[in-house]
């Protein structure tokens, strides 16, 4: 999504919906960066804005019927268009709920986004930018809930198993519950995955930094 032109409207007949996805993400990433600044209802209105283009946007492509070999790559796009929407005002929602200690919603609407991440439509790389569950195993660990962010991890490695992230965040949760040495061991696994990525660590917004 990232890598898309801002083209002239009538360029092409997916502009309409491609608008909604592009200007959908705009807010979304100044509803998170008025979160970090604790402007609550600025982000309450980029979250407000986010979800008035959701509600704009095309509806997603229907795959029912015969094969349409000719158009399944439009049709995925304006599917996964729909899924970028939803996802992020279930995460902007839950990070502004968080901020106001609303937790139970916050956690119940991150469970949404990642329900909502696991039903997009299979493409590489991935069309959300990075797994969700790791936002909700952090988030569970902040509400002091290490058993389940423990959890919650472990299904981020099931799908992809060196992923540092779930790695560092397994290691928070299992230190969280006194299990020390097999905390130790997932956070030796992931420094030798650290090693291989370019990229800062924790740079996808708060996930454990006051845990580590």
């Amino acid at each position: 999504m990232c890598s898309r032109s801002l083209k002239p409207a009538a360029e092409s007949k997916t502009d309409a919906r491609d608008a909604h996805a592009l200007r959908g993400f705009w807010h979304f990433a100044r509803g998170l960066a008025f979160v970090g600044k604790r402007r609550i209802d600025k982000s309450q209105a980029e979250l407000d804005a986010l979800r008035a283009e959701a509600a704009l946007a095309p509806a997603g492509a229907d795959f029912d019927g015969p094969p349409d070999v000719q158009h399944v790559l439009d049709k995925i796009t304006k599917s996964i268009d729909v899924y970028y929407l939803k996802i992020g005002a279930a995460i902007l929602g839950s990070r502004i709920a968080e901020a106001q200690r609303r937790m139970p919603e916050a956690i119940e609407l991150m469970r949404t986004a990642v329900k909502l991440q696991d039903e997009m439509p299979y493409s590489e790389p991935p069309p959300w930018f990075y797994p969700v569950r790791e936002s909700l195993g952090a988030l569970l660990l902040r509400r002091a809930s290490p058993a389940e962010s423990e959890a919650v991890f472990r299904q981020t490695l099931q799908r992809s198993s060196n992923d540092p992230r779930a790695l560092l965040g397994l290691s928070a949760a299992l230190r969280a519950q006194g299990r020390k040495a097999e905390a130790a061991t997932q956070k030796a696994r992931f420094q030798a995955a650290w090693r291989f990525q370019r990229q800062p660590c924790c740079g996808r917004g708060p996930l454990i930094q006051s845990t580590i």
